[in-house]
């Protein structure tokens, strides 16, 4: 509960709740605790957190859910993960292979596969590239103008896309050796 507040007071709050509704279709805020009787030790601030707690859902689109207890809150969590997913269309299952049937759905099933890319940017990339061959052509500057991504985002993509594979046995690549053992092939 006292992370919660001071994340409000030291700028977190927000910059989380920014960067996770950019990529991800659901949020949920999970707070733990009496939120009404730890702000009597702050009635200054009561109207702050009072004022925060909206901007999250009205501005942010965050879901707020409150818990009691741990207990409580592992039923909560274990409740949504049960819960069908509005852009899986079923449970929260990891690391298992979904039962897709149609082509898009494959599409975006492997989009949302690359780091930072959630379900809001997999649409997007499809509407922007028409086809996972485009996408995988595209050049870093062409990935980065898609609302979501960003340059930083675009080059980890890249890097994915370009580096060869390597056994367990080997050394880890990384993209600086990858374009050095490009640079000798060309040259």
């Amino acid at each position: 509960m006292l992370d919660f507040i001071s994340s409000l007071f030291d700028g977190r709050l927000f910059d989380q709740a920014s960067r996770l509704t950019r990529d991800y279709e659901e949020v949920y805020y999970l707070i733990e605790g009496d939120l009404f009787k730890e702000l009597k030790a702050w009635p200054s601030r009561r109207k702050q957190v009072i004022g925060a707690l909206v901007t999250l859902v009205s501005d942010y689109g965050v879901k707020l859910l409150w818990s009691p207890s741990r207990k409580d809150s592992a039923e909560l969590i274990a409740a949504l993960a049960m819960r069908p997913s509005t852009s899986r269309g079923g449970p929260v299952v990891i690391n298992k292979k979904p039962r897709l049937g149609s082509i898009r759905e494959w599409q975006l099933y492997i989009l949302q596969a690359f780091p930072g890319v959630g379900a809001k940017t997999a649409e997007r990339l499809l509407q922007r590239f028409g086809s996972l061959e485009a996408f995988f052509n595209a050049s870093v500057a062409e990935l980065a103008s898609v609302e979501g991504l960003g340059e930083a985002k675009a080059a980890k993509i890249k890097e994915l896309i370009k580096a060869p594979y390597t056994r367990r046995d080997e050394s880890k690549p990384t993209l600086e050796k990858f374009y050095k053992a490009d640079e000798g092939s060309q040259g």
